[in-house]
């Protein structure tokens, strides 16, 4: 069963009682009016027997509780669900001042940690290929670029200097015309068809066809209807790129030659497969611990914050704000217990949450009775 409720036990000492009580009497003073003095300007004598310590009480325990019990529930690194309930003690200058808030706040559980796997990098496999495609990467990132004959077509591969306009096929133009956008020849670099649509053009030339927009067109409106293009090319480049040499690797590649540059990146990219793999891991490890952290029980008020917080897509479907209070809870748990960081909170709930998501932990409303 998860502990949704605990009462913090708070003593103020004597001294900070006296204090409040002064403090309270000159707030009081400022206000107090009687016959014969402005607002305000009552001798001392004449306010402390109008303001006697009964009718300042109210006032007092008001500056001495709420910050009492935000100091008791910081140090006790707990969450709270909502304000707690004070139920003070006997108030009286020179004596202590016991109170006791009774807090809702995030369960906390003993989490048994589990351990993620060690990487073991002797399995990791880097292709040639993925090092040539890094340096082919770095190669074009590098490369100049060189106007072609105005006879020449556009081919693939080139980088096409022109300005197009969108209308509908009534004629209602759909964006403001675009001027000078560089385009490199490759299907992948803009709207499906549109490169092939425009080969073999030359300098100067206009083209009109037509396309089907794609389903994620920025407007709406206009998602998979075909319109018009109507394009004007203005110049082709071509892309130098610089020779791959040992020359390469010491100018750009921070490495003697090309041999010591291709192990270089080789070890990159074993460290990067290394983390792609640790985070699997971690989040293996996350999703057993998580499973530690029952369903039932959860206050609902630590659901309906998710659920405010997730919005639409967790109005619909309420086990997702329920998988995000018990990540929430694991944290807390994990947090208290091993003293993670609150930094770290953001990168512990993404790593478990998009691999959650997806799988039975998170059923559709229609499966499963919502938050049971």
């Amino acid at each position: 069963m998860l502990k949704t409720e605990t009462t913090l036990s708070i003593t103020i000492g004597a001294a900070k009682v006296n204090e409040a009580f002064e403090t309270a009497f000159q707030q009081a003073r400022e206000r107090l009016k009687i016959k014969g003095f402005r607002k305000g300007m009552v001798p001392e004598h004449l306010a402390r027997r109008h303001l006697t310590d009964e009718k300042l009480a109210k006032r007092v325990k008001r500056l001495l509780a709420r910050p009492a019990v935000e100091r008791a529930v910081a140090r006790s690194h707990h969450t709270l669900l909502a304000e707690p309930r004070v139920k003070l003690g006997t108030l009286s200058r020179d004596r202590d001042l016991a109170l006791k808030a009774v807090c809702r706040v995030v369960p906390r559980l003993k989490i048994q940690r589990v351990s993620p796997e060690p990487v073991d990098r002797s399995r990791i496999e880097i292709s040639e290929a993925a090092v040539e495609q890094i340096l082919a990467e770095r190669r074009r990132g590098l490369a100049r670029y060189r106007d072609v004959p105005p006879e020449q077509e556009l081919q693939r591969g080139d980088i096409a200097v022109l300005s197009y306009e969108i209308k509908t096929l009534q004629g209602e133009k759909l964006e403001n015309r675009v001027e000078d956008f560089l385009l490199e020849m490759r299907e992948e670099k803009f709207l499906p068809g549109f490169v092939s649509a425009i080969v073999g053009m030359r300098r100067g030339e206009r083209r009109s066809f037509k396309l089907r927009l794609p389903s994620d067109y920025p407007r709406e409106l206009y998602r998979e209807r075909e319109v018009e293009f109507q394009v004007h090319l203005r110049g082709v480049k071509q892309m130098v790129l610089p020779k791959l040499d040992d020359n390469f690797a010491k100018r750009h590649g921070l490495a003697p030659d090309l041999r010591q540059l291709r192990e270089k990146l080789r070890g990159r990219l074993l460290e990067r497969a290394a983390g792609q793999i640790q985070n699997k891991l971690v989040t293996r490890a996350l999703g057993k611990m998580l499973q530690q952290v029952p369903e039932e029980g959860i206050p609902e008020e630590l659901i309906a914050k998710h659920v405010r917080l997730g919005g639409v897509e967790f109005e619909k479907n309420r086990n997702l704000a329920i998988l995000e209070a018990r990540l929430e809870i694991l944290y807390r748990s994990l947090a208290y217990e091993f003293k993670i960081v609150e930094k770290d909170y953001a990168r512990l709930v993404t790593r478990v949450r998009e691999s959650l998501r997806g799988e039975a932990l998170v059923q559709a409303p229609e499966d499963k009775a919502p938050g049971r």
